[in-house]
């Protein structure tokens, strides 16, 4: 984890924690999770510094961060100066969901920098971004004027989302039971665990509507959608939009 609170209720990034703070109190960034954090100073190993949860602490069950593989999203692994939010939505949303795996959830496994050429990865998958958003305070750049709570509806960011969503964004929410068979519209809540806004979620394939609408049915966890948003609804052109998201520990 690159960010965490301190006793103040303030986020601090791994990368600005001085020697003298090092042995200091930190908590889980989620505010209503309070678990107790350390902090590895690893720049010996050439490795990034990051907060870590403390076996003797644990995360309340709302928490979002069991959902974070906190050790993919080190925002200085990639390449985001170019990112294009634009061009990642069209890349995702013309990938038919007829040529991918039944299940809805794509995740795969990020390969690490390469150690000889020191390359940076580009931000190719859903799950990628969101490992990135998360796992990084909202108030860290992305790229040029962009920030990451420009592009991320999440539980930290909640405070930016309240009355509505709009635009290309990444959204965290968790899936209601709920569904419109006429329209093929499932309906979402934001923020997980949370009820400030319905966010009604149409596809544009039946198919797909119905293998989405299946494998969600009673699913407790978060769901994370990248699309392009009108007044908190969207439309579902991929499978690779929409990726339930299982706690990693």
């Amino acid at each position: 984890m690159y960010y965490a609170l301190t006793d103040n209720d303030t986020f601090i990034k791994a990368e600005d924690v001085t020697a003298n703070e090092q042995n200091n109190n930190f908590y889980c960034p989620c505010r209503i999770c309070r678990c107790r954090f350390g902090f590895r100073n690893i720049n010996s190993n050439k490795r990034r510094n990051s907060f870590f949860k403390l076996p003797s602490s644990s995360h309340v069950e709302a928490c979002f961060v069991p959902y974070i593989k906190s050790e993919e999203g080190g925002l200085k692994e990639y390449e985001t100066s170019s990112l294009s939010l634009e061009g990642l939505l069209k890349e995702m949303e013309s990938l038919s969901h007829g040529t991918n795996k039944t299940h809805v959830d794509v995740d795969k496994s990020l390969k690490p920098v390469d150690k000889h050429t020191g390359d940076l990865k580009q931000i190719s998958t859903i799950r990628q971004l969101y490992n990135i958003c998360a796992a990084n305070s909202p108030d860290t750049e992305l790229k040029k004027g962009v920030k990451i709570k420009d592009v991320f509806a999440g539980k930290n960011t909640a405070f930016l989302y309240t009355n509505y969503i709009s635009g290309i964004k990444l959204v965290e929410c968790q899936f209601e039971n709920r569904y419109d068979l006429n329209t093929q519209t499932l309906y979402f809540k934001y923020p997980h665990n949370g009820d400030a806004l319905m966010l009604p979620v149409s596809f544009v394939e039946k198919d797909l509507f119905f293998k989405t609408k299946n494998q969600l049915w009673n699913f407790k966890h978060p769901v994370v959608i990248y699309a392009k948003w009108t007044n908190s609804g969207c439309q579902i052109k991929s499978r690779r939009q929409l990726i339930p998201l299982k706690p990693n520990i």
